[in-house]
């Protein structure tokens, strides 16, 4: 090779590498403006690895293996490229941390620390493992989360199922003056729990009115002696939970009941719910609340049902009158009648106050 054709060579050669050196330039320019403009988007995200891998093949295609007037080039583009890696996993880091910070800053309002740091945990928890796990996962995550903040937004915190009649059970210790509830279906759905019974008692023992109306569809029960059964059933946990008073009422008469639902409103400033499926009756999910508008619903609910109980009937179980004077004597009702104490005038009294009625409905 003649020194023309040398010389020519390597003319061409450092313009290649002043090309190359000035793409990478260019590249890395590319990214400080993207980054900057897009703030780190889904698409700024894409975009950098994609500028990153070109800054590694400039490096590799104009300057390796490395010669002493172009290691210089070569290694400036490696360590770019290194460095925005390295610093690109740091600001996700401090990203994160600012975005627990941030959630942290907004509960921090609650005044239950405990329930503030479950949602904390929960923010943490879904970054750890769903942020960025498939699609489908995704969509799962976001349905679970969406029927929590649906219901929230409407005033209820949802359980589930298998957590109730420990949650429900809960509930009574807490009461101070009634508890009135409905049991749809089966009725062991949950006295047949012998914790929940025994709650029931023990808040009957302390002074506590326990109403109850068991709906049942006497459908399905054609042969009288299952509808016997069933009452017997039901008499024998009115005396066994407590109960002031019980009424076994049958669902397809309830005509003047838009819904039939399956509630307990304690002190008439708590409601909980058992969800149901209307076909079968059998409980699906439960959820409580202190919202004033669905206490409302719940009181109208109460007060249609009370309008269909008859006044004496096989189906209307009372607590004896002994009881009634026993664990009633500050009930107006009791005090009035000098110790003729009637469950009957107990329970108008209860529906009365949560009602907001003058007299029975």
């Amino acid at each position: 090779m003649s020194d023309a054709q040398k010389g020519l060579f390597a003319t061409v050669r450092s313009n290649w590498q002043n090309l190359g050196f000035g793409l990478s330039t260019l590249l890395l320019g590319l990214v400080v403006i993207v980054w900057t403009t897009l703030k780190m988007t889904a698409l700024s995200e894409d975009f950098l690895v994609f500028i990153i891998t070109l800054l590694v093949f400039c490096a590799t295609e104009f300057f390796f293996p490395p010669k002493p007037e172009t290691q210089k080039h070569f290694w400036a583009i490696v360590f770019t490229a290194a460095s925005l890696v390295i610093g690109y996993t740091i600001k996700e880091s401090f990203d994160t941390l600012r975005k627990i910070e941030n959630v942290g800053a907004v509960f921090s309002e609650l005044a239950n620390k405990k329930v503030q740091q479950s949602f904390q945990e929960i923010f943490v928890e879904y970054h750890r493992h769903f942020d960025r796990s498939d699609p489908v996962l995704q969509r799962w995550a976001l349905s679970s989360l969406t029927y929590l903040q649906t219901s929230m937004s409407r005033g209820w915190i949802p359980i589930p199922r298998e957590m109730a009649s420990i949650e429900i059970g809960r509930i009574y210790p807490e009461a101070h003056e009634s508890i009135v509830a409905t049991n749809v279906g089966d009725p062991n759905s949950y006295l047949g729990d012998s914790l929940y019974l025994s709650a029931n008692e023990d808040a009957s023992a302390r002074g506590v009115a326990i109403v109850r109306f068991y709906l049942v569809s006497f459908r399905d029960f054609p042969n009288p002696k299952d509808l016997a059964a069933l009452r017997d059933k039901i008499r024998t946990l009115h005396a066994q939970s407590g109960a002031l008073y019980s009424a076994m009422m049958d669902i397809d008469k309830l005509k003047d009941v838009p819904q039939i639902r399956d509630v307990l409103i304690m002190d008439n400033r708590f409601v909980a719910e058992t969800e149901i499926f209307q076909p079968t009756w059998q409980p699906l999910r439960a959820k409580a609340t202190q919202d004033p508008d669905n206490l409302a619903d719940v009181r109208l609910y109460l007060r249609a049902l009370m309008r269909t109980v008859p006044s004496n009937d096989e189906n209307v179980f009372e607590m004896k009158p002994e009881l009634v004077q026993n664990r009633f004597s500050n009930r107006q009702s009791v005090r009035y009648r000098h110790g003729a104490a009637s469950a009957r005038a107990v329970y108008e009294e209860v529906m009365r106050e949560i009602l907001g009625l003058p007299g029975r409905p």
